[in-house]
């Protein structure tokens, strides 16, 4: 009795040490995931303080585009100011050409008078209207000569005058367009300027996004509900590729900037090259949908689905049970792939995950 009181002390010690040992692993296990996590948040940080000071670069840009907007404004009344002028000026030309038209008609309408008058009132006849005749005329010439002469002179002057408000317009006009061509490349570079921060602060985005992501997946590392008395869970590390070709993108990789990662395998293979079913299941899609060219979507249970894209021809249809390795299509470069091959994806309920850990090797 005694023997067994001692053997069961024995191993409850040893169980306490396990637990304790099991515990103090845990707790690592959690300060190691805290410390990402706080890593992440940190980042994120420091992304949102880019963002921030993009936005302050973004409003200085649009400030500095309104100033160029209104010193195009003013050189436009500038140049209405200076338009109205010379259609001032050139009114005025014709008042001044009527009035002197008028003065020198009176000039000679008056002198007529006083010779017909002078004429009428004489007793000598036809010697004094001779002479009276040849003093008019004289008169006449001399008046018409002076007024010409007048004339001509004024119209040289504002000739000259116009000839140089047309000289300054000129001057303006081109100082005008080259403003113009200005404002039109200094917009033009602020609106490259605009669209590459844009593009910067989208890239920021994602990548915010993706650490966000990152931290989720800390945050929930010890709640994965992963079936792993599953038969395709157990197939873990066994399973094939589902073509023989060169694995050109990685679950992960960056598509660009833009655009993400990519969340499976791209093969390139030989053209007409067999696509295989990596795991036994009943395919649930079989069909052309665009983005993915010819696509087979099989459901391996448990929430587990693999998918087989950019076929160049599929071998089974929806409802169809296949087995391990049976050929389900044949690859190719539906979807808008410029290079053969086959786009592959491993998801568990309904979300892409890394697919690496199930094949051999």
């Amino acid at each position: 009795m005694l023997k067994f009181v001692i053997l069961s002390i024995i191993y409850l010690n040893i169980g306490v040490v396990t637990a304790n040992d099991e515990i103090k692993e845990l707790d690592i296990k959690i300060e190691k995931n805290k410390h990402q996590s706080k890593k992440y948040v940190n980042q994120i940080k420091k992304f949102n303080q880019k963002i921030k000071k993009s936005d302050e670069i973004i409003a200085k840009l649009d400030k500095d585009l309104g100033k160029i907007k209104n010193n195009k404004i003013k050189i436009i009344k500038q140049k209405n100011i200076i338009e109205q002028n010379i259609s001032k000026i050139l009114s005025a030309k014709e008042v001044n050409q009527k009035e002197l038209n008028l003065l020198f008609k009176s000039n000679f309408i008056n002198s007529e008078k006083y010779l017909i008058k002078s004429f009428l009132n004489s007793k000598t006849g036809s010697i004094f209207f001779d002479i009276q005749l040849y003093s008019f005329i004289t008169s006449s010439k001399i008046n018409e000569t002076y007024f010409y002469k007048r004339k001509k002179n004024i119209l040289e002057t504002k000739n000259n005058a116009l000839l140089k408000k047309k000289k300054l317009l000129l001057t303006l006009e081109n100082k005008i367009s080259k403003t113009k061509k200005s404002i039109h490349l200094e917009e033009k570079n602020l609106k490259r300027k605009i669209t590459n921060i844009k593009k910067i602060i989208s890239i920021l985005d994602i990548e915010k996004q993706n650490f966000l992501s990152n931290k989720k997946k800390l945050e929930n590392i010890f709640s994965n509900n992963s079936n792993k008395n599953s038969e395709f869970y157990k197939a873990m590390g066994f399973l094939d590729y589902p073509a023989k070709g060169i694995i050109s993108k990685k679950y992960g990789d960056y598509k660009d900037a833009i655009k993400g990662k990519w969340t499976g395998y791209l093969f390139k293979t030989n053209s007409n090259e067999k696509v295989h079913a990596i795991f036994s299941g009943t395919v649930v899609f079989a069909d052309y949908l665009k983005g993915y060219g010819y696509i087979a979507i099989i459901d391996h249970g448990d929430d587990y689905m693999t998918l087989y894209a950019n076929n160049k021809r599929l071998l089974v249809k929806n409802g169809d049970i296949v087995n391990t390795g049976q050929n389900i299509s044949i690859s190719g470069k539906s979807g808008g792939r410029s290079v053969n091959g086959v786009y592959f994806e491993l998801r568990k309920k309904g979300n892409p995950i890394n697919p690496k850990k199930w094949f051999k090797g």
